[in-house]
C-alpha cells in the first residue's frame, strides 16, 4: 500500500497512521509522524504494542474486533508529549486491500475538541 503518492492523504490535517495485521505502522503522513514524533522512515520501525494506549487491549484483541465490526475508537497519548498534541481520539477503519488486511487510525486532537 503505497499512501506516499496520494495527496490527499498527506495534505490532511489529521494524522493518519495505516498498520499492518501485526500492528506494524507501514505509512504515518507528516501530522501522524509529529504527533509520533518521529520522521518517516522511523515511523515505520514502530508498532502498536510500543504506543502508550489508554485502553487495557492487546493489537491481537483490537485487531479481531476490527474484523468482525470493521471499526473502533481508542484514546492515546502522544509520545512526543508536546503541548501541540497531547491526547489523541483514534478511529481506526479495517481495509481489505490487494489481498492484505490493514487498519487505518485517523487521529483527532483532545485538546483542540472543544475548540471544533
Amino acid at each position: 500500500m503505497d499512501l506516499k503518492e496520494d495527496r490527499w492523504v498527506t495534505d490532511l490535517a489529521n494524522a493518519i497512521l495505516c498498520m499492518d495485521a501485526e500492528g506494524r505502522i507501514v505509512y504515518a503522513n507528516e501530522v501522524g509522524c509529529r504527533w509520533l514524533h518521529c520522521r518517516p522512515e522511523q515511523a515505520s520501525v514502530l508498532s502498536f504494542s510500543a504506543l502508550p494506549v489508554r485502553a487495557k487491549t492487546s493489537w491481537q484483541q483490537l485487531w479481531l474486533q476490527l474484523q468482525t465490526c470493521g471499526s473502533c475508537t481508542l484514546e492515546m497519548e502522544s509520545p512526543a508529549n508536546t503541548a501541540e498534541m497531547s491526547t489523541a481520539h483514534w478511529t481506526l477503519h479495517y481495509v481489505r486491500f490487494l489481498e492484505k488486511e490493514y487498519a487505518i487510525a485517523f487521529l483527532r486532537d483532545l485538546v483542540l475538541r472543544p475548540l471544533i
